[in-house]
């Protein structure tokens, strides 16, 4: 976790990122748009993961998204250092951008997702009937290869 300098400016980690929040303008990126193919933890970069691009959180950190305007929020793992555009504070991969939208296209319901410690929960619903949920619990079984369960709430 050490301080760095780019494009002229430094920029100090957060050294404890425990209460740490911001708001601002959220962005996606790509390899091509971030110029390099492997993230700054030194991974290959992966479009379709649900990561993100921070300057100054820790490596890895994960963190909640929130869209201000619908309210929908999404975990996801700060893995490289960015934005440096004026104006964003962090850019997300294009599957977290458009995760919500995807996953909402895909299985024809909302979603959300909730963090409790280390576990991360991917909540759809609601249905109205039982059926329903099955029948969405055997496609993301066959068509995700996700494990998936029903509850009542």
């Amino acid at each position: 976790m050490q301080d760095y300098e780019a494009n002229g400016k430094r920029y100090s980690i957060v050294k404890n990122p425990l209460n740490f929040s911001q708001t601002g303008l959220a962005a996606w990126y790509d390899s091509e748009s971030s110029g390099n193919s492997r993230t700054a933890s030194g991974k290959p970069f992966d479009a379709y993961a649900l990561a993100a691009a921070h300057p100054t959180l820790p490596l890895p950190s994960y963190v909640r998204v929130t869209n201000l305007s619908n309210g929908r929020q999404l975990v996801v793992r700060v893995n490289d250092r960015g934005p440096y555009t004026p104006g964003r504070i962090i850019d997300l991969t294009r599957a977290a951008a458009n995760w919500q939208k995807n996953l909402s296209n895909r299985f024809s319901v909302p979603g959300r997702v909730s963090a409790n410690g280390n576990l991360f929960r991917v909540q759809l619903g609601p249905f109205q009937s039982r059926q329903q949920a099955l029948a969405l619990v055997q496609r993301l079984q066959s068509e995700a290869q996700q494990q998936a369960f029903i509850t009542a709430q």
